[in-house]
């Protein structure tokens, strides 16, 4: 009964702890604008060429076989590889991209080893300024050079792998096309047209690719292919966000940000908080309250700062612990997500109360957490030292102790019961030890009942 009431407790105190919540914007309002100057950026809308704007998107794996190396042929460990990203994709998407794999015949190419090697090395110096010895130039000349072999009818991205015995550069490098004549940064071929103009073979055009070289590891490979559906490269940052495959590879399973989802259309609008900061947060942080049902899968809160930037708050769970991660968004910076420490904080078990996160607008307050939904409050930097946000921070504090206090009491609970049903196995063990029994013995007419802890038949008698 003593757990039980500790644990209805903490939900009664939440209800009554702010009785107030911020109001939200439709989430139209909240689509932060994409980039101009990228190819891919963290808003909205998704070119149309990315592939998370196809349901489920066909892509060709495509070897290549570099001017005297050895003959390739596809190993089960390779498509292990590619199958391993799929599954990923599956799984971050919620099931609603599943990839399709083509495996193509390796191509032979005319370039060595020590040719890509060269390309790899320069490719800072020729980025955007001589395509046909990029990155983006190799790949181009490689698939316009299988198009007679190889049909790409329906094909909605290609990744182009190989390997060479010397290792001595590595490449895992997405290229994404368009026909998007907006884009500002754009520049001019030597040989016609424009950087990002897509390949075009006689099935069709290919705005999408991969080039993987000497690299073949499951999360290099879904790592790029995300790029294909739209993300963009968070890495690059003591501040860089955490629980992102565009950040951080090694994690099992992979995953992405609740925003990040969001963008390629896998979270749904109801889960998504838009919030303006002009008309629907107060001076006072009391009225700035939002609390989020994590029991319900992944939320974030997003808060536009201009057209191309946010706040945003996810709330989101991982291997069964459940997130917070607060961070600033500029579609227009590299890497375009800055965290603010402290983060990500586990909320898991009531933690986190009390805790904050100071940023230049506002220092976000953990209010409230009853192990389903957390309270944060959003308190202007102008006025964290109001005699409101002290309050506030104040009842956060005393909220922490109430639940540690609790937690104790509830920690004190389980070890008095695992004692008692400790002590309870023991006696009845023990009792079971010493417990007697009755047999009865036999002797031609005679019968003699012998009760003892374990009873043995006088000498000359049998057990009945």
């Amino acid at each position: 009964m003593k757990r039980f009431k500790i644990a209805l407790v903490i939900p009664a105190l939440l209800i009554a702890f702010i009785p107030s919540i911020a109001k939200a914007q439709p989430t139209n309002n909240c689509r932060i604008e994409t980039s101009p100057w990228n190819i891919v950026s963290l808003g909205f809308p998704l070119k149309v060429e990315r592939l998370a704007n196809k349901t489920n998107p066909k892509i060709l794996i495509l070897p290549y076989q570099l001017k005297g190396e050895p003959e390739y042929t596809f190993t089960e460990v390779d498509k292990e590889s590619f199958n391993g990203a799929v599954r990923n994709i599956s799984q971050l998407s919620g099931n609603k991209s599943n990839v399709t794999l083509v495996f193509s015949e390796a191509l032979e190419l005319g370039q060595s080893a020590a040719d890509l090697d060269f390309i790899k090395r320069n490719v800072q110096m020729t980025w955007q300024t001589d395509f046909e010895k990029s990155t983006f130039g190799f790949v181009t000349k490689t698939i316009l050079a299988g198009d007679s072999k190889i049909d790409y009818k329906g094909i909605d991205a290609v990744v182009l792998f190989g390997s060479s015995q010397s290792k001595k550069e590595y490449i895992g490098e997405a290229m994404m096309f368009t026909n998007d004549t907006s884009i500002k940064n754009n520049p001019k071929k030597s040989s016609g047209g424009s950087w990002w103009d897509p390949i075009k073979t006689s099935e069709g055009e290919i705005s999408n690719a991969v080039l993987l070289y000497n690299d073949l590891s499951t999360d290099t490979i879904t790592h790029e292919i995300m790029h294909l559906y739209g993300l963009t490269d968070l890495y690059g940052s003591v501040s860089s966000p955490n629980f992102s495959i565009m950040a951080t590879g090694g994690l099992k399973p992979a995953t992405l940000l609740p925003y990040e989802k969001w963008v390629l259309g896998w979270l749904p609008d109801e889960s998504v908080t838009c919030v303006n900061s002009i008309t629907e947060l107060s001076s006072n942080p009391a009225d700035n309250r939002f609390t989020f049902d994590y029991s319900t899968g992944d939320k974030t809160l997003v808060i536009p700062t201009g057209s191309t930037t946010a706040l945003i708050v996810d709330v989101f769970n991982y291997q069964q612990s459940t997130y917070l991660q607060y961070y600033s968004l500029d579609n227009n910076a590299r890497p375009p997500i800055l965290r603010v420490t402290p983060g990500p904080l586990r909320l898991s078990n009531f933690r986190g109360v009390s805790t904050q996160f100071e940023s230049p607008n506002y220092t976000l307050l953990i209010s409230d957490n009853d192990g389903s939904n957390v309270v944060i409050n959003l308190i202007p930097t102008s006025g964290v030292n109001s005699v409101d946000s002290v309050q506030l921070i104040t009842k956060a504090g005393s909220r922490k102790l109430e639940i540690d206090a609790m937690l104790i009491a509830k920690q004190e609970a389980d070890a008095k019961a695992a004692a008692e049903l400790k002590a309870k196995k023991e006696s009845d063990a023990k009792a079971a030890a010493v417990k007697k029994t009755t047999i009865t013995c036999v002797k031609g007419k005679l019968t003699k009942k012998v009760t003892t802890i374990k009873p043995v038949c006088p000498a000359g008698y049998k057990k009945k």
